[in-house]
């Protein structure tokens, strides 16, 4: 354990204040991915990743990429209805699943689903699962389309400034991770498959360089990045966890469809547009 900054003691990587002097430490999923053995890792990934590019001629379509990724956005995904109460109530939050259902503002899901979630978080977070928000990496503020209700699914684009010091990525979706290393209670988690925010690039080229050739043109790399046709067992993204809730501040745009099935949907996303515009706030259209 690393010593706190201001008393000295030995202060837990899990923890966001030290447990001696209340000193604010940070988002403990930034302290964890931010560690030299994991930071190395991925560093050395990344090098693989762009040498293999460079024996098959595509270095430069893969630094090409990498730099379009520096510039990538993070997009939660919710259901319509969610959206209007985020920009209509002033004090209306983004929160997670544990909350709402701790809460009672929602029914928990059934009862292996809600195992599974629970496995795989504490799997991955510990202690501070239930305070995790999730969200996509994206190029153009698209976000998953099979998420919410009835196919409804909206990307709240979220400011860099809302995000940069608590948000962490993630290669791919958690549940998807968990199985494909295998993972136990007792597992370490393998490194070098997470990074900061600063360094969301890296993870980028490391994950999907071997997908960009010399011919991959400018205009394919959202949909490599992230590729969501509405079903979820054929995601396949950069996960992002951003510690703590956010609000309609800490959004930039919205993305989705104006147009949706439905006399009653298609009046709220008038009114959502129009909230969003008071706000500042702008919209991405989807088809």
């Amino acid at each position: 354990m690393d010593p706190c900054p201001n008393c000295g003691e030995p202060a837990a990587i899990n923890e966001e204040k030290c447990l001696t002097c209340g000193h604010y430490l940070g988002a403990p999923n930034v302290r964890e991915v931010n560690v030299p053995s994991e930071r190395l890792a991925l560093e050395k990934r990344c090098q693989a990743a762009v040498e293999r590019a460079e024996l098959r001629g595509s270095k430069d379509a893969v630094m090409s990429f990498r730099t379009a990724t520096e510039y990538s956005v993070a997009v939660a995904s919710c259901s319509l209805p969610r959206l209007r109460e985020l920009v209509s109530e002033p004090n209306a939050l983004y929160s997670n699943y544990y909350l709402a259902a701790k809460g009672e503002v929602r029914a928990a899901a059934e009862a292996e689903n809600d195992r599974q979630r629970r496995t795989v978080d504490a799997m991955l977070f510990g202690r501070y699962g239930d305070q995790i928000r999730f969200a996509a990496l994206s190029l153009n503020g698209i976000g998953l389309k099979s998420y919410g209700k009835d196919g409804l699914s909206y990307g709240l684009v979220l400011r860099d400034v809302a995000i940069a010091n608590r948000a962490t990525l993630l290669e791919e979706n958690s549940y998807t991770f968990v199985k494909r290393h295998n993972l136990t209670a007792e597992s370490v988690l393998p490194l070098g498959y997470r990074s900061s925010w600063e360094k969301r690039y890296e993870l980028a080229v490391a994950k999907l360089s071997d997908s960009i050739w010399p011919n991959t043109s400018p205009s394919e790399y959202a949909s490599i990045l992230l590729y969501s046709t509405g079903d979820r067992a054929t995601d396949q993204f950069i996960e992002v966890h951003i510690f703590g809730a956010f609000n309609i501040s800490s959004i930039s745009s919205v993305s989705g469809a104006s147009n949706p099935k439905g006399p009653g949907s298609r009046a709220i996303v008038t009114v959502v547009k129009g909230l969003l515009e008071k706000h500042g706030k702008q919209w991405i259209e989807t088809s």
